[in-house]
Parts: structure tokens; C-alpha cells; sequence
């Protein structure tokens, strides 16, 4: 027995054309990326990058949350998790800087990060793969 798929409206197809979601996962984490190798002088584990794209993802979601639905309970989140995580303070002026980025190089994106993994390809090269979601107000215009 199948099933059937709603055809998607204008806005849905826009959103899924705007590229691989796990690349917009990546670009508003880098400044956090980049002072952890600073910092430690070495590439990021696999689980600290994945906690650094945890935080991302939040962001990113927040940003799209406030944009979309109206709710901006989501960049709290953010805050609260960076903190739970024991990020040093110093870092922490960075959640700010990332909800901003999202908002200024994405306004337009507004497909929200799903799953994703940090995995290890077979060259051992850290690589991202996330799933991207459409707010359910994007799904029901034509």
C-alpha cells in the first residue's frame, strides 16, 4: 500500500533549492570553530565539533523560528545551552555573534536543521551530514 506526497508550494520548492542544509550548518558555526583551533592549537574532535554544531543548529533554528512562526524563545535556548555545555566565558559573546550571522548572511533561508552527524569519512576528514525541514507554515502556502 503507498502512500502520496502533497506537492510542495512555491515557497516549500524555494526553500529546498537553496543548497546543502549540513554547508549552512557549517558557515555561521566557523567563528566558534576557528578560535577552538586557535585556542587549542589543533583540529577539533569529533565530539567537539559535533557540540559546536549543536549550538549552530539551535541558532539557525531560532533565527527561523523568530522569522517564520513569531517565536523567539529559541535564541534563549541557544544561550542556555551554551552554557550548560561549559563553554568558557569568553565564547559565550559568540551565540550572540551567530544568531546575528544567521540573520545577516541566511535572512532568506528559512529551512530548519534536522538530524545531523559529524562523522569521519574514509580519508579520516571530519565531515557533516544534516537533514533540512520546512516549518510547517511553509508547507501549506501555494
Amino acid at each position: 500500500m503507498g502512500g502520496y506526497a502533497k506537492p510542495l508550494g512555491r515557497a516549500a520548492r524555494e526553500q529546498m533549492a537553496q543548497g546543502k542544509i549540513s554547508v549552512r550548518l557549517v558557515e555561521p558555526a566557523q567563528p566558534m570553530i576557528d578560535r577552538a583551533v586557535e585556542e587549542t592549537g589543533t583540529e577539533p574532535t569529533q565530539k567537539q565539533l559535533h557540540s559546536v554544531l549543536l549550538i549552530a543548529a539551535t541558532i539557525w533554528n531560532a533565527q527561523v523560528m523568530a522569522r517564520v512562526g513569531g517565536n523567539s524563545r529559541h535564541a534563549e535556548e541557544a544561550h542556555r545551552l551554551f552554557h550548560k555545555l561549559s563553554v568558557p566565558p569568553d565564547m559565550r559573546g559568540l551565540v550572540d555573534e551567530m544568531l546575528e550571522r544567521k540573520a545577516r548572511e541566511f535572512p532568506d533561508d528559512l529551512r530548519l536543521i534536522g538530524d545531523f552527524e559529524v562523522y569521519r569519512d574514509g580519508d579520516g576528514e571530519l565531515q557533516v551530514r544534516a537533514e533540512a525541514r520546512l516549518a510547517a507554515e511553509l508547507m501549506d502556502e501555494p
